[in-house]
């Protein structure tokens, strides 16, 4: 189905992004949309139970953000690339989940057509060796999440499989020299997604997962609905809102011993915060044939969402959470850090309580990264700041660290 917004609809989500801009900037107190950028002492273990202001992040220990680290043959190296980027490493090759540098201001995002900096995704890109990337996805085609993929495909991964959903594979259409390499994740009947290592064996596989997207405000969901339809022209012949989300999706990755082709290690990437019954498997599925090792969780929105986190990781059981897509991506990337619009410090808290609270619960064994970091850590989950590298070794359910009780505060 094609649900084509026509122009005077279109028009009128400009006109509504255009007035809360002005709502904002005139102090008038009739929205407030300036996000928080504090996070309190209570879940900043790692530097000693001390405020940490993401704004001014201290300069001691493993801040700023620590090089990329070796990756053993038994590691999994993760760098966080900001607006709920990643990019994951396992065995020699690598992932890229929806990467995504040239922020825009919410004003050109309401009124403007797409724009790619090629400088800013280059500097975000710039230690990591994207020789190694197989395969780029994301779960949904908001501009924040595949709006430098024509770039990205083109100049940075030209061997690397395109995973997109119907939205995104149709506007990918505006460059023919990439149809090959375009696979849609949105297809019956579901089955894995196979990704192949250098030495065609499979390396990783992929599990797309129903979800949906949560409101930026509200109720109101920006650029909801489907476009099938191929684009003919480069995108940035296109207004922001032009990319639609297409349906969001999440996913279980699993990363493949080369060797026998066994799951090593099990992550769950959320690309929108979802509400209860959507972004998880239905049972009997492959979600019961093994324990997540890493959830990677989209903190942005969830307040408009139901048991958000709580029903996804009372599902998931995570050894480990990785809160993403935090971070105001409306400002330059130069600026400082700041949460997204409308997420406060006190949701922030509430959200990271909850996250504790239901790991403690769950009785899950833990296993925080292998290296010191930079953002707010503690064995259950960490806070990276963009740019920002985590380490995880793949080893036997048997020897994870003690579960963390509820509401725990003990050091790392």
């Amino acid at each position: 189905m094609i649900v084509a917004p026509s122009r005077g609809s279109r028009w009128g989500r400009r006109a509504v992004v255009a007035l809360c801009v002005a709502a904002a900037a005139s102090g008038s107190g009739l929205l407030y949309i300036r996000g928080g950028h504090v996070i309190r002492g209570t879940y900043v273990l790692n530097h000693g139970g001390r405020d940490f202001d993401v704004a001014a992040p201290p300069t001691e220990g493993a801040c700023p953000a620590a090089k990329r680290p070796a990756c053993g043959p038994n590691d999994v190296c993760v760098k966080y690339l900001g607006a709920g980027g990643l990019y994951l490493e396992w065995q020699g090759s690598a992932l890229l989940a929806g990467p995504f540098f040239s922020n825009e201001s919410l004003l050109r995002v309401g009124l403007g057509k797409l724009r790619i900096d090629a400088a800013a995704i280059r500097q975000g890109l710039a230690d990591v060796p994207i020789a190694k990337v197989r395969a780029v996805f994301a779960g949904h085609s908001h501009y924040d999440h595949i709006g430098d993929l024509p770039f990205v495909a083109r100049q940075q991964t030209p061997q690397a499989r395109l995973l997109v959903n119907g939205s995104g594979a149709a506007a990918l259409a505006a460059y023919p020299e990439l149809a090959a390499r375009v696979a849609r994740i949105d297809v019956e009947p579901r089955e894995w997604i196979v990704v192949d290592g250098p030495a065609g064996r499979p390396i990783f596989r992929l599990w797309p997962i129903p979800s949906r997207h949560a409101p930026h405000f509200d109720h109101y969901t920006w650029g909801k609905g489907f476009d099938t339809k191929p684009w003919t022209t480069p995108w940035e012949a296109h207004a922001v809102d032009d990319l639609r989300d297409g349906g969001t999706w999440a996913f279980l990755i699993d990363l493949l011993d080369p060797t026998d082709g066994q799951s090593r290690f099990r992550m769950y990437y959320q690309d929108s915060a979802n509400d209860v019954g959507q972004g998880w498997p239905s049972a009997p599925g492959p979600q019961d044939e093994q324990s997540v090792d890493l959830a990677v969780l989209c903190v942005a929105s969830h307040q408009y969402v139901t048991a958000a986190p709580e029903w996804i990781l009372a599902r998931a059981k995570p050894a480990h959470v990785m809160l993403a897509h935090w971070e105001d991506f409306f400002i330059p990337r130069t600026d400082p850090l700041r949460f997204v619009p409308l997420l406060s410090d006190d949701l922030v808290d509430t959200y990271l309580q909850r996250v504790r609270e239901t790991l403690g619960e769950s009785g899950q064994r833990v296993r925080p990264p292998l290296d010191p970091v930079c953002g707010p850590s503690e064995p259950g989950f960490t806070w990276p700041l963009p740019g920002e590298w985590l380490r995880f070794r793949a080893v036997p359910n048997s020897q994870y660290t003690d579960s963390v009780p509820s509401g725990s505060t003990g050091a790392r």
